[in-house]
């Protein structure tokens, strides 16, 4: 689809979504506090907006983007009870389509530096006031954007080789988190090992979901809890050597070896 028919489609579909969601937010409350479950009633949701535009849903996938629309417009979504920006916008980043995402928690506030990532395009976000505040938004990738490509041969003198070999090693890294398997039987003795690995925040979130689910817990752990897990370590247990020899900042956990 060209960009041209591509962005407004979206603005249209967001409006819908955020119509939907404002008319349903009051069942959504109860969900938050389980902090898990948003993203399916998410998807219940959009695709009861879209049928009602007169959109028609293809199919869902379980591989890829989560929906196919008429025209060959696949959209991923996301929805947590936290508003973690690098998760949102790996869902535009990923696969490179249209994310539609909902959002809330104690990040609210990181709006802002969602939109200021270069990276993205942001279609439209809108705050829907309930018991909590929620975001409902839509992203592009930037390269989506009034059909911009952003080919190797259009950067700078070096820059492609450096875009080329950031990607390859974040691939190798998330890699690794998938194939991690964890050892530990507690949660926390899960997560040591995980952030051992090493990775960027929302690829060791999901990882970190992952083993959560399969032990039957509902923490709903998020970036910010993570960073409480190191904090905890190092300060409350007194473990100053623990994740020593890694670089925490806000993209992610790295090995300094790496």
């Amino acid at each position: 689809m060209k960009s041209n028919n591509l962005e407004p489609r979206l603005r249209r579909i967001l409006k819908a979504v955020v119509q939907r969601v404002t008319e349903r937010v009051d069942s959504l409350d109860p969900v938050f506090k389980f902090k898990t479950g948003i993203e399916g009633w998410f998807k219940v949701e959009f695709v009861y907006a879209l049928e009602r535009l007169g959109e028609k849903v293809e199919r869902l996938q379980n591989k890829g983007p989560d929906v196919l629309l008429a025209g060959d417009l696949q959209i991923e979504l996301k929805g947590a009870s936290d508003f973690n920006p690098s998760y949102l916008s790996s869902g535009a980043l990923k696969d490179n389509v249209p994310c539609i995402f909902l959002g809330s928690g104690e990040e609210i506030h990181n709006i802002e530096k969602l939109k200021a990532n270069p990276r993205i395009h942001v279609i439209g976000i809108k705050k829907i006031q309930s018991k909590h505040t929620w975001a409902v938004g839509c992203i592009i990738p930037a390269s989506l954007h009034n059909g911009i490509k952003r080919e190797s041969r259009q950067l700078p003198a070096g820059k492609s080789d450096k875009n080329k070999n950031m990607d390859t090693n974040r691939t190798q890294m998330s890699q690794r988190l998938k194939k991690l398997v964890t050892k530990s039987t507690s949660m926390a003795g899960k997560l040591d090992e995980i952030l051992s690995v090493g990775g960027y925040w929302e690829d060791l979130v999901a990882k970190v979901r992952v083993e959560a689910d399969k032990i039957g817990n509902k923490v709903g752990y998020t970036k910010s809890k993570l960073r409480r897990h190191i904090k905890y370590r190092r300060e409350s247990q007194g473990r100053t050597e623990y994740l020593r020899g890694y670089n925490i900042n806000d993209e992610g956990v790295f090995p300094k070896n790496r």
